[in-house]
C-alpha cells in the first residue's frame, strides 16, 4: 500500500473541507426571549451549549418587556459550555452581549480560563459590549465565562441579553493530526475528557479507528498502546486495518512507560464491531502484531455472497496475534456461507499465540465452516491456544471443523493447543474439532475425538475450571498441565510488570519443565507437610523431614489446587485459621505416609498420639466467613477441643459449603454452636463425633444452624453436650438439618428437644435419637422421620419408626455401638435421600451396610446377629423383614434369622413365636420331636426365604437322651426339619390346618460361645416347625395337602402326597371337638412313591354342626420296641367342615328295593323320639332310637312323614317315598 500516496490525497480533502467551511459567521446567539437558556435563538450544528452559574442558578428577569438571564448572589459567574461534535473545531472572533448591573459592578470573560479582552464595568441601561480576539482549535468543549465582582452592594443581582458569539466551526481529521511519541508510540484512551493527538497518555487519542488510520498515514508510528476500554468501528463494514510493521497493544490503564506496564488479559481492551468483519489485514509481515485485545460482535466480512472471519480477515500476511480473547462473533447466517467464526485466512502463515476462541459461529444458508478459524491455502502456526463453545452449522456432511477448517493446500502447525466442546450438529456426537482436506501438523494437544496422524495427543476432558461461565482455567491436576512440548520456545510471549514470560492471565507462563496446553499455565498441585515434631529451623514444607511447625504456615503458603498433610500432635493456635477454596486439609498421619490410602482410619481422636488435635486461646478456632468453600473443600482427620466463642467455638461457617470428615469437636464452649455455628451455609459433616460440647448462655451444644444453613450429617454421633437453653445437640432456626445414619444420645437442654427447629425442614433417616430428655421440638417446621428410633414419637408401619420408647440395645453407657440383640439391626433402608453422597462406611469406618440391610445408627453390627437369650414357652417377637438375615428379636431375646429369597420387604412383618413342650419331647403318633419349636407367620407374601433357628444345646441333650440315642436318631448327627403348615391354635404338632413336609437340606452350626445350635433351612412358606432326629422312613409321607369340600349332603376329602416311603395305609377319622375320634374308614396307601399322588374319600353320613377330619398316615411294620409301636404312623392336618343349621335328611329317597331308610343331618346321640306318619296322619310307628334305620319292609309304595325330636326339644318332619 502506498501511504505517502494515500496521506497526500487525505490531506487535500481535509484542506478543501475546511476551505469549504471557514467564514466568519455567527455561530452562536441568544436572547433569553424563550426564558430557556438552553434553547438558543441560534447555533451551528456543529454544537451544543448549555448555560449555568456559580454562586446562584440563572433565572429569566425582565428589563422592561424584554426578557434576559440573570444571577443574584456576591461574585457570581455566568457560564457558557459549549460541546462540539467530534471532528469539529471552533474559532472565536468576538462576543458581545448587553449587561446591566445597579451596583457598578465589574465583568470579565474568559475563554478556557484565559482572559478574553479587558474586564468592563456594567451599566444600569443593558449598554452593548463587545469583545474582539481571534482565539483558534477549540475543539470538543469551549468554557465561556462572565465573572461578576460586586462593587457598592455585596449580594446584588445583575443581567445579561442577545449574547452574540462571532467565528467559525470547521473540520479536521484526528488521524491525520496524530503524532507519536519520540518512540513512535501513538497513544489511545477512550476515556480522555479532551482527545489530543496521541502523542502521550495526557494526549491520547479517544477512537481506536483515528489510531489505525493513523499508523497508514504517519509512517513514524511503529506502535500503538490501547488503554482498557471499548473501541468500535467507525461504522459498519468499515474495519480497523492493521498497517504492515506496527504493533498494536491493548491492556494498558491509561499509563505506563514499558509494553509490560499493562493488563495482560485482554478482556479490559475490547474492540467491538458494528457490522462486518472488525478488523482486516492486508500485506502485513511478521513485524505487525496485534496483542491484549478482546474482538467481538463482528459479523464478517462480505465477499461473493459469503461472509469471512467474523472477527478478523486476513490476506497475504504473517502477522503475529497474540494474547487475543475472539469471543461472541458470528458470520452473518444470511450469508450463503460462513467461513471463520472469528477468523479467516487467505494466502496467510500467521502466528497465532496464546489466543482464547470461545462462543464463535460459522454459519450461512447453505454451510458454515471453521466455527473460529478457517484457513484457505493458509498454514498458520496456533501455539498454546484454547478453543472451546464455537460452532458451525447448516452443513449437510460432517467434519466442518467446530474449531479449525483448513482446505486444501493449507498445513497449519497445531501446538500445545485445546480443542474441546465445539459443535458440529451434522458430525457424530455433533461435535467437530478439526475439519477439510488441508494437512494440519498437529501435536502435543488436546482434541476430543483425537487427531489421527498427530503425536502426544490427549482425547480427555481437560477439566477447566467452570466453562459455563468461561473460566477456561485448568484446574489442578488437569491432564493439560505439563503436557505441552518440553522444547516450546517462549521468547514470543508476552512479559508481565515482573519482566516474566506470562500467560493469558498475566502469571507465570513456564511453572515447571514442561509447558501447559492451552492459554494458561497453573502450577501444579502441592502437598504442604505439617508436623509437631517438626525440628527444621526454616522448614520448607515439601516434605515430612521438611515439615511446616503449624497448620497456619501452611495455610498461608497453599493455593487451590494444593493439599495440607497434618501429622499426629497437638497443635496451639493463637491465631485463627480460615480455610482456602480448593485446598483440602487431611490430619492425623503418622509422619511417614506417601499416599492419603496409608493414613490409618479410623482415628482415635482426643489424644495427640494418635490424632491432629488443634487447640486455641481464641474462638472460633476456624473462620469459614465468606471465603467461597464448597463440598470440594474438605477438612478431615482432627480433634478441635477446648475453644472458647461466641457464635461458634471450634467453627463459624457463614456462606459457605465446605466437607467436614472424620473429625471430633471436644469440650468446646460459645453462646451458640458450641461445636459449629452455621450461618446461611451448607456443609456436608461426615463420620465425625461432637462429644461434651457446651452452649453456656444459648443453644445449640453441639451445632447451631441459622439464616438459611442447610447442614448435612451422616454416620455421626452427638453425646454428652449441653445447651443452657433450647437444642443440647442441633439448633435450627430458619436453616435445614438433615440426619442419615446419626447417633443422638445423653446430651441435656433446659427446654423441649435436644433437636430444635423454626420454620424449616428436620429430616432423619436411619438414625437413633434416644436418651435425651426429649426428642425433636419443632414450630413452623417440616419434620421428616423414617426408618428411625426417635424419643417421643411412636412406631410407624408407614415410616418404618420403632417406638420412641424402645431401648435400642447400645453396648454400653459411652459405647454408643449396638448389642447384637437391638431393634435396630437392621432396621435402617439403603435408599439414599436424594442429592446425598454415598455412604460406604460407617462411624468406625466398617462397612455401613452389613447383612444387606443397613442399620440405624452410627455404627453398623459387623455380624450376623447371633443368639442371645433364648425366649421362654409362648414368649413372641414380631419384626419387619427386609432384604437380607433379619434377626427376630424381643427384648434382647433371638427368636430367629429369616432372610428373605423373593422380593424384598414382601413378607411385611413377621412373628416368630417359641413353644416348649413339659416333657423331654413333644411327639405325634410316631413322630417324636424336640421339645422347643417354633411357629412363624408373615402379614405379608407367604414367599420363599432361609430360616434359622436357635436352639440350646440342652434342647438336643434333653431329646437324645429320652429318645434320640436309643432309636438311632441322636442330635445333630440326624437332625431333620418337619415343617406343619398352615395355622393352629396350638401350635403343637398335628394341629396345624395345612400338609406336612420333610425338609432334609438342613445346615447346623454351633455359636461362636458353643452353647447354642443354629438350624438353617430353606423353605417356601411359614407355619410350624420341629426338630426330629428319626429317620425318613420314621417320617414317611410327605403330604402336600389335605382338604374337605361339601358336596350336596356329603364330606369329600382329598389328599395329595408327594413322596412316600414303606407307607401302608391312610386310616379317616372324624371328630366334633377335636379330642375324640372316630375311625371313618381307610384308603390304601401306594406303598413307595416319589411322584404326586392323589387320593379321596367321601363321609356320606356328616354330622350336624363342626365336622372334623384327619388323616393317619400308618407304615408298614418295622417290628416294635418299647418306645415305638409295630405300625408307626403320623397324623396329617385337621380339614373341618361345619354342616350346622342343615336340615335332616332321609336316605335314600326314595326308597327302592331296600329294607330300611336312614336319618343323616343329625347325631343318633341327638334323637330323643322318631314317629312315622302314613297317608292322613295315621301314626305308624314311634321309637327313640334310630339304630339301624327306620325298617320299612311292612310298608306299602307311596309317600310316608317321618317327624324327628332332637334332645333340644326341636321337631322337623320330613318325607320320604317307597317304590316296589
Amino acid at each position: 500500500m502506498n501511504t505517502q500516496l494515500l496521506r497526500s490525497l487525505f490531506t487535500l480533502f481535509c484542506a478543501l473541507l475546511i476551505a469549504t467551511v471557514a467564514h466568519a459567521a455567527v455561530i452562536y446567539n441568544h436572547n433569553f426571549n424563550n426564558k430557556n437558556f438552553s434553547a438558543p435563538t441560534s447555533i451551528n450544528s456543529n454544537m451544543t451549549a448549555v448555560w449555568s452559574g456559580i454562586g446562584d442558578t440563572p433565572y429569566s428577569r425582565n428589563d422592561g418587556s424584554d426578557p434576559g438571564m440573570a444571577l443574584n448572589a456576591h461574585n457570581h459567574v455566568y457560564v457558557l459550555t459549549i460541546t462540539l461534535k467530534e471532528r469539529f473545531q471552533a474559532e472565536i472572533t468576538s462576543i458581545s452581549f448587553r449587561r446591566f448591573s445597579g451596583d457598578n459592578a465589574t465583568m470579565q470573560m474568559k475563554v478556557n480560563e484565559e482572559n478574553y479582552g479587558t474586564s468592563f464595568s456594567a451599566t444600569t441601561s443593558l449598554t452593548l459590549i463587545t469583545r474582539s480576539k481571534t482565539v483558534s482549535e477549540l475543539r470538543n468543549k469551549i468554557v465561556i465565562k462572565i465573572a461578576v465582582t460586586n462593587g457598592s452592594y455585596p449580594n446584588y443581582y445583575s443581567h445579561i441579553d442577545d449574547f452574540t458569539i462571532n467565528g467559525t466551526v470547521s473540520g479536521y481529521d484526528p488521524a491525520a493530526e496524530a503524532t507519536p511519541d519520540a518512540n513512535g508510540i501513538l497513544y489511545v484512551d477512550g476515556s480522555v475528557d479532551t482527545p489530543g493527538d496521541g502523542s502521550s497518555w495526557d494526549n491520547a487519542l479517544q477512537r481506536m479507528h483515528y489510531a489505525t488510520r493513523a499508523a497508514a498515514l504517519n509512517p513514524a508510528i511503529k506502535q500503538v498502546w490501547v488503554s482498557s476500554g471499548t473501541y468500535e468501528n467507525a461504522a459498519a463494514d468499515e474495519p480497523l486495518a492493521l498497517t504492515d510493521g506496527v504493533a498494536y497493544y491493548g491492556g494498558f490503564s491509561g499509563n505506563g512507560s514499558e509494553i509490560r506496564d499493562r493488563n495482560i488479559s485482554p478482556a479490559s481492551t475490547v474492540l467491538k464491531g458494528l457490522g462486518g468483519t472488525v478488523i482486516s489485514v492486508s500485506g502485513a509481515g511478521a513485524s505487525t502484531r496485534l496483542d491484549g485485545f478482546m474482538v467481538t460482535s463482528g459479523t464478517g466480512f462480505a465477499v461473493n455472497g459469503e461472509r469471512r472471519g467474523g472477527a478478523l480477515h486476513v490476506t497475504n500476511s504473517s502477522l503475529v496475534i497474540a494474547n487475543c480473547l475472539f469471543a461472541e462473533n458470528a458470520t452473518d447466517p444470511s450469508a450463503t456461507g460462513g467461513k471463520g467464526g472469528a477468523i479467516y485466512l487467505l494466502n496467510s502463515s500467521p502466528l497465532i499465540l496464546q489466543c482464547l476462541f470461545t462462543a464463535n459461529s460459522a454459519k450461512g444458508t447453505t454451510a458454515g465452516k471453521g466455527g473460529a478459524v478457517f484457513m484457505d491455502n493458509s498454514s498458520p502456526t496456533i501455539r498454546n491456544c484454547t478453543f472451546s463453545v464455537n460452532e458451525v452449522g447448516n452443513n449437510a456432511a460432517a467434519g466442518n471443523g467446530g474449531a479449525l477448517y483448513a482446505l486444501s493446500g493449507s498445513s497449519p502447525v497445531v501446538e500445545n493447543c485445546i480443542i474441546w466442546n465445539n459443535a458440529d450438529p451434522a458430525s457424530p456426537g455433533s461435535v467437530s474439532s478439526i475439519g477439510g482436506s488441508g494437512t494440519p501438523v498437529v501435536s502435543y494437544s488436546l482434541i476430543q475425538g483425537g487427531f489421527p496422524g498427530g503425536t502426544n495427543i490427549l482425547d480427555t476432558d481437560p477439566q477447566f475450571t467452570d466453562a459455563a461461565q468461561n473460566n477456561f482455567v485448568q484446574r489442578k491436576g488437569s491432564p493439560v498441565t505439563n503436557a505441552g512440548n518440553p522444547s516450546t520456545d517462549i521468547s514470543a510471549f508476552p512479559k508481565n510488570s515482573d519482566d516474566i514470560y506470562a500467560a493469558f492471565d498475566g502469571n507465570r507462563r513456564l511453572t515447571s519443565q514442561a509447558i501447559d496446553l492451552g492459554i494458561y499455565e497453573v502450577t501444579p498441585s502441592v502437598i504442604w507437610y505439617v508436623s509437631a515434631a517438626a525440628s527444621a529451623p526454616d522448614p520448607s514444607g515439601d516434605s515430612w523431614a521438611n515439615a511446616l511447625h503449624g497448620l497456619g504456615d501452611a495455610l498461608n503458603l497453599a493455593s487451590e489446587g494444593d493439599q495440607i498433610w497434618v501429622a499426629r500432635g497437638e497443635y496451639e493456635n493463637s491465631e485463627q485459621l480460615k480455610f482456602i477454596h480448593g485446598v483440602k486439609i487431611y490430619g492425623s498421619f503418622v509422619g511417614t505416609e506417601t499416599s492419603l490410602s496409608q493414613r490409618p482410619l479410623p482415628i482415635i481422636h482426643g489424644d495427640p498420639a494418635t490424632a491432629t488435635v488443634l487447640t486455641s486461646s481464641v474462638g472460633p478456632l476456624i473462620d469459614n466467613s465468606y471465603n467461597d468453600l464448597t463440598r470440594e473443600d474438605i477438612f478431615d482427620g482432627f480433634t478441635i477441643t477446648g475453644v472458647f466463642g461466641s457464635n461458634g467455638g471450634a467453627m463459624r461457617n457463614t456462606s459457605v459449603s465446605p466437607t467436614i470428615a472424620n473429625c471430633a469437636f471436644l469440650n468446646n464452649y460459645a453462646s451458640d454452636g458450641a461445636g459449629i455455628y452455621n450461618e446461611n451455609a451448607s456443609p456436608l459433616i461426615i463420620n465425625t463425633i461432637f462429644r461434651d460440647n457446651g452452649a453456656s448462655f444459648g443453644s445449640g451444644g453441639a451445632i447451631a444452624n441459622v439464616d438459611g444453613s442447610n447442614t448435612i450429617l451422616m454416620n455421626c454421633l452427638i453425646t454428652r453436650n449441653s445447651a443452657s437453653q433450647s437444642a443440647g445437640a442441633i439448633y435450627n432456626n430458619d436453616a435445614e438439618v438433615t440426619l442419615l445414619n446419626c447417633t443422638v444420645a445423653g446430651n441435656t437442654q433446659t427446654f423441649p428437644g435436644t433437636i430444635t427447629g423454626y420454620g424449616r425442614a428436620i429430616t432423619v433417616r436411619n438414625s437413633i435419637i434416644y436418651g435425651n430428655g426429649s426428642g425433636i421440638a419443632s414450630q413452623e417446621s417440616t419434620v421428616s422421620v423414617t426408618y428411625s428410633l426417635v424419643e417421643g414419637m411412636n412406631a410407624s408401619d408407614t415410616d418404618h419408626n420403632l417406638a420412641g420408647t424402645t431401648n435400642p440395645q447400645f453396648a454400653g453407657e459411652t459405647d454408643w455401638t449396638l448389642l447384637p440383640c437391638s431393634p435396630a439391626i437392621n432396621r435402617g433402608t439403603n435408599e439414599a435421600l436424594p442429592d446425598l453422597p454415598a455412604n460406604p462406611t460407617d462411624l468406625a469406618h466398617n462397612t455401613r451396610t452389613f447383612n444387606v440391610q443397613t442399620d440405624m445408627g452410627a455404627y453398623e453390627l459387623q455380624a450376623i446377629t447371633g443368639p442371645g437369650t433364648l425366649p421362654a414357652s409362648g414368649e413372641q417377637a414380631t419384626l419387619p423383614v427386609y432384604a437380607g438375615a433379619t434377626a427376630i428379636t424381643n427384648d434382647c431375646k433371638t427368636f430367629g434369622l429369616i432372610e428373605p429369597a423373593g422380593t424384598p420387604g414382601s413378607l411385611g412383618n413377621v412373628t416368630v413365636k417359641a413353644f416348649l413342650a413339659a416333657g423331654n419331647t413333644v411327639s405325634e403318633g410316631e413322630k417324636v420331636f424336640v421339645k422347643r419349636h417354633y411357629d412363624i407367620s408373615p402379614t405379608g407374601a407367604d414367599g420363599p426365604a432361609k430360616v434359622t433357628l436357635f436352639f440350646s444345646k440342652q434342647d438336643f441333650d434333653t431329646y437324645n437322651q429320652a429318645f434320640g440315642n436309643a432309636n438311632n436318631a441322636s442330635l445333630p448327627a440326624n437332625l431333620k426339619v418337619v415343617q406343619y403348615h398352615g395355622t393352629s391354635p396350638y401350635g403343637f404338632p398335628g394341629t396345624y390346618s395345612g400338609p406336612t413336609q420333610l425338609i432334609t437340606d438342613v445346615t447346623v452350626t454351633e455359636s461362636a460361645d458353643h452353647t447354642m445350635y443354629l438350624v438353617s433351612f430353606q423353605v417356601t412358606g411359614f407355619s410350624g416347625f420341629f426338630i426330629s432326629g428319626q429317620s425318613e422312613a420314621a417320617l414317611p409321607v410327605t403330604l402336600v395337602s389335605f382338604q374337605a369340600k361339601k358336596r350336596e349332603r356329603e364330606a369329600y376329602l382329598q389328599w395329595q402326597t408327594s413322596s412316600e416311603t414303606n407307607s401302608d395305609r391312610f386310616e379317616i377319622e372324624r371328630s366334633t371337638d377335636g379330642k375324640h375320634w372316630l375311625q371313618l374308614g381307610e384308603v390304601a396307601a401306594k406303598g413307595s412313591e416319589t411322584t404326586i399322588t392323589d387320593y379321596s374319600y367321601t363321609d356320606a353320613l356328616p354330622l350336624a354342626g363342626t365336622n372334623m377330619y384327619r388323616l393317619k398316615m400308618i407304615d408298614h411294620s418295622n417290628g416294635s420296641t418299647a418306645m415305638r409301636p409295630s405300625e408307626p404312623f403320623s397324623y396329617s392336618r385337621i380339614a373341618v367342615l361345619n354342616f350346622e343349621g342343615e336340615k335332616i335328611a332321609i336316605y335314600p329317597n326314595p326308597a327302592t328295593d331296600v329294607q330300611a331308610v336312614h336319618l343323616k343331618g343329625v347325631q343318633p346321640g341327638n334323637v330323643r323320639n322318631i314317629r312315622l306318619f302314613g297317608k292322613g296322619g295315621t301314626l305308624l310307628l314311634q321309637s327313640t332310637t334310630q339304630q339301624g334305620g327306620i325298617d320299612i319292609r311292612r310298608l306299602l309304595p307311596g309317600t310316608y312323614t317321618v317327624e324327628i325330636e332332637t334332645t333340644s326339644g326341636d321337631r322337623q318332619s320330613v318325607q320320604f317315598a317307597v317304590t316296589r
